[in-house]
């Protein structure tokens, strides 16, 4: 018997069959991390204690500094720092991941430097906007 998902997704295909891989259909899924912050930060005078944290599409420093000039507390990010490291040997994939941090960092503080902001906390307030790409 053939396995089908609600609203009729087929999982017993292959991409063959079907033309298109199972997961095709994710790839527009949700909305981009700037969209969320900009609906969280356009409901933030009723949640002033709100803690935001962004965490999803943030592949550089600069990355970071825009979320956090758009209006989050912190940001995380995991696929950037274990993509360089995966296929190399513990002391390389060590080295590897602190670069990786450094240059990170490096972004963060040069995105400062160019909008005047003392810290990356300071982001927030800084002159101008983030805008899609």
């Amino acid at each position: 018997a053939e396995n089908i998902l609600p609203f009729g997704r087929s999982v017993g295909k292959t991409s063959e069959e079907t033309g298109q891989s199972f997961s095709s259909e994710f790839l527009d899924w949700g909305i981009t991390t700037l969209e969320a912050l900009q609906a969280v930060e356009a409901k933030r005078y009723s949640m002033p204690d709100l803690t935001v944290i962004a965490s999803g599409g943030l592949h550089n420093g600069l990355d970071s500094a825009k979320a956090l000039w758009s209006g989050a507390n912190f940001t995380a990010a995991a696929g950037p720092f274990l993509s360089c490291g995966l296929d190399l040997k513990h002391d390389k994939a060590i080295a590897a991941v602190t670069e990786r941090l450094d240059i990170w960092r490096q972004q963060i503080a040069l995105t400062c430097f160019l909008t005047g902001a003392e810290n990356p906390e300071a982001l927030r307030h800084a002159a101008g906007e983030v805008l899609p790409e």
